[in-house]
């Protein structure tokens, strides 16, 4: 991640709310093994359904999680990019 001229060091910025934007297959079977590798991490219930995509495919699923560090983050991003079915992680 690039750093912003001005911008305090990223370190400061944690603890912090962070919200995780998945996009992935429009599958109920996505939605628990979310469920499963945020529940691993020690995030249980905190999975939202998002939108369906126009054609149908696809499901954005929304979590906000508290953080105390730029690890745990990168960790819980890593995560859920790792279960099968995601297509995208913002």
């Amino acid at each position: 991640m690039e750093h912003l001229p001005g911008a305090p060091p990223i370190e400061e910025l944690f603890p912090a709310t962070c919200h995780f934007r998945v996009i992935g297959e429009n599958r109920h079977a996505l939605f628990m093994r979310l469920e499963q590798a945020l529940a691993a991490l020690g995030f249980g219930d905190v999975l939202e359904v998002g939108q369906v995509s126009s054609g149908g495919r696809y499901r954005s699923f929304g979590a906000s999680i508290h953080v105390d560090n730029r690890a745990q983050m990168r960790r819980i991003d890593g995560a859920l990019r790792e279960v099968r079915g995601v297509r995208m992680v913002l």
